[in-house]
């Protein structure tokens, strides 16, 4: 239900959705015994044995068991000190009427997100949503040009922004503190990019990592009704299966895990089946297919979803919402997923160079032989791994150190100069340089952006989806151990050596993942061209500011009916979804 706390200019709302039984006992605003402290909290925490003993060692008397309770006592326990050490996506607004201010905090990963527009000394509005703040007749509805050429740049987007001006958005691991005559905004917590852990054998990381993904799986199994998993027929989604059956069939009194699948009959490059059924018939899952060939990007586009806050839109739209509208007519709260796994692995390239950093010269060599025998000449030289050993060996001479020194910032090439001028600065990323990718990839603002973009989507089927690769526990250890753990001659090692006896060798064993992208060549290019043209060269685009004419039509009539995937391949969609969300009277 939707409830309100109003005291004097001070008012708080929220609006539950109950995913977890727990929830169900659980009203907000929520209110201590002293009513000095009032909460509104979206989240979940997944460390709860932990934070109520630590609670109760502290003299906390709890008076139900909904995770609001527990986050109202912990702030009450350690004032703004509490944040660091909640597990989970959350995003709060606290009333601290004995300090006279309102806090703002966001989980550590912004898998849960908070806006707010602020002027000194008059008002401060906070919200879930930009839309929410947008009602305010004191806020104006005008895009930010920053944010425009960042999403046509393909490019990470703005920390601490929103596409409209006087919206910010709350930094995952941050804190806001406004008073009457105070605005402070810190970070909480940070990443420890210097730890490394180091084992003896590749089984070792691997029962390390089985045992970290496991507690990530079964802290998600707490549902309101039983959960059910997205499952492709890939190892990221099919090792959260795999884990949630085996933890579930630990109670008796629990039905079978139901999967939810998309499969093809006609578009066969984009089936998954086979795999799907491996897993079926290995874990007696109840298994929902459902047709996937006519859910093709902008079919039906006069009733394509929008949604108003970003024009962030995914391509595969219809078959989200399919799944979204399945998984509610079928009972379920909760949707596991495999995503974010491909983002933890983005360190792999170092997987050679890490052998040489731990002077393990011989280990270096022999795979550096074994590379080029089992890749051939030609691949290995343009393999990454090799490169960037080379890269290491090469940065002791001086000439490539000022070589290196001398590298300016590079802008796509599709962009034009309005675009350039207004493109922010890039993301200054502080720790190891040599795991700055990853960390930007599984911990930077791309990287919670995509965790939040389905909330609007889902949320409106009753839908929460829970992602069990993004856990803090799970990526702090993806981030500290060596890279020939990502990555050894095949991708996502350390997986797949957890998975034996999980999931079917050929899953464990494939080496190519499956893509979307003939369907998404099939809506644009074949069955949607005429409405795509009348959409992208229509007289008063906007996207023509920002992006050269002729990248849009190298893309469209060149590189896609040719199959070519990358960031330039995405450029006709961002130019699309800018134009619907444009369209559909944001502005």
């Amino acid at each position: 239900g939707i409830h309100h706390w109003i005291n004097g200019t001070v008012g708080l709302g929220h609006c539950m959705l109950q995913t977890t039984p727990e929830s169900l006992q659980e009203r907000q605003p929520l209110a201590n015994e002293t009513g000095d402290l009032v909460l509104t909290f979206d989240g979940r925490v997944d460390n709860r044995d932990e934070l109520r003993a630590a609670l109760e060692s502290k003299g906390a008397r709890l008076r139900d068991d909904t995770d609001a309770e527990l986050v109202l006592h912990a702030y009450e326990c350690w004032g703004k000190d509490c944040f660091p050490r909640l597990l989970g996506p959350f995003a709060l607004v606290m009333y601290d009427k004995r300090e006279q201010h309102v806090v703002l905090a966001r989980d550590a990963l912004g898998d849960r997100t908070l806006f707010y527009h602020y002027v000194p000394y008059r008002h401060l509005l906070v919200a879930s949503e930009e839309q929410a703040i947008l009602a305010h007749p004191a806020v104006t509805r005008r895009v930010k040009e920053s944010a425009i050429a960042s999403f046509l740049a393909v490019d990470a987007p703005i920390l601490d922004s929103s596409f409209f001006q006087g919206i910010e958005e709350l930094a995952p691991a941050h804190v806001i503190t406004v008073s009457t005559s105070a605005f402070s905004n810190r970070c909480y917590w940070q990443l420890n990019t210097s730890a490394r852990i180091h084992y003896r054998s590749d089984q070792d990381y691997a029962d390390h990592f089985l045992s970290v993904l496991m507690e990530s799986v079964r802290c998600r199994l707490r549902s309101l009704s039983p959960p059910t998993v997205m499952m492709s027929g890939g190892m990221d989604s099919t090792s959260v299966a795999a884990l949630a059956a085996r933890e579930l069939a630990k109670d008796r009194h629990q039905p079978p895990l139901r999967t939810l699948s998309w499969v093809f009959d006609t578009l066969t490059k984009c089936d998954e089946r086979w795999y799907i059924e491996m897993m079926t018939v290995r874990y007696q899952t109840r298994a929902i297919f459902f047709p996937g060939d006519n859910e093709w990007p902008l079919r039906d586009v006069d009733t394509w979803p929008v949604c108003p806050n970003t024009p962030l839109q995914n391509a595969y739209r219809w078959l989200k919402e399919r799944l979204y509208r399945t998984a509610q007519a079928l009972g379920h709260r909760v949707v596991l997923t495999g995503l974010f796994s491909d983002e933890a692995y983005t360190g792999d390239e170092q997987w050679l160079a890490d052998y040489w950093r731990e002077k393990r010269l011989g280990k270096a060599c022999r795979e550096t032989a074994l590379h080029f025998y089992r890749q051939g000449v030609h691949d290995s030289v343009r393999d990454p791994g090799l490169r960037c050993l080379a890269a290491l060996i090469l940065a002791r001479v001086p000439f490539f150190q000022r070589l290196r020194q001398r590298r300016s910032a590079q802008y796509p090439p599709w962009l034009t100069p309005y675009a350039r001028q207004h493109l922010p600065p890039p993301v200054e990323v502080l720790g190891d340089p040599r795991r700055r990718h990853q960390y930007l990839q599984s911990m930077g603002p791309t990287a919670s952006q995509n965790a939040t973009q389905e909330i609007y989507y889902a949320s409106r089927c009753g839908i929460e989806l829970w992602h069990p690769y993004r856990d803090r526990r799970l990526l702090e250890f993806m981030l500290a151990i060596p890279a020939y753990q990502l990555f050894s001659h095949r991708s996502k090692h350390v997986l797949r050596t957890a998975m034996k006896g999980f999931v079917p060798e050929p899953i464990r064993e494939r080496e190519h993942s499956t893509s979307l992208l003939p369907l998404f060549v099939h809506g644009i290019l074949e069955r949607e061209g005429k409405k795509v043209r009348e959409i992208v060269y229509a007289r008063d685009a906007l996207w023509p500011r920002y992006v050269k004419a002729e990248w849009v039509k190298k893309v469209l009539t060149e590189d896609l009916p040719c199959g070519v995937d990358g960031p330039a391949s995405v450029l006709p969609w961002q130019c699309l979804s800018l134009e619907l969300w444009m369209q559909q009277g944001t502005l």
